[in-house]
């Protein structure tokens, strides 16, 4: 299932979505359209990142957060390579 589907069944605003699958949260965050991502109130992903593609992705994501209203805070763990974004209106 295409996770714009998933936004589509709702009729109102998601209040929280997590999002932990194991190095699949670049794609699909790329490819959430941005009026779901603006539908949201709170959104948390935990990333196993640490290359200079992931540092350039997170930048990326939290401007554009940014630019839809969200405020946002980063958490590293251990060496930094393992970190959770998370973004609330």
């Amino acid at each position: 299932i295409d996770i714009n589907e998933i936004f589509e069944s709702y009729d109102s605003k998601i209040n929280f979505m997590k999002i932990d699958i194991e190095g699949g949260e670049i794609d699909v965050l790329n490819h959430i359209k941005d009026d779901y991502l603006s539908s949201l109130r709170c959104l948390s992903a935990e990333f196993h990142g640490g290359s200079d593609e992931f540092d350039h992705f997170q930048s990326f994501f939290v401007s554009k957060m940014t630019r839809l209203g969200f405020k946002s805070f980063t958490v590293y763990y251990g060496d930094g390579k393992l970190r959770t974004l998370s973004f609330w209106k």
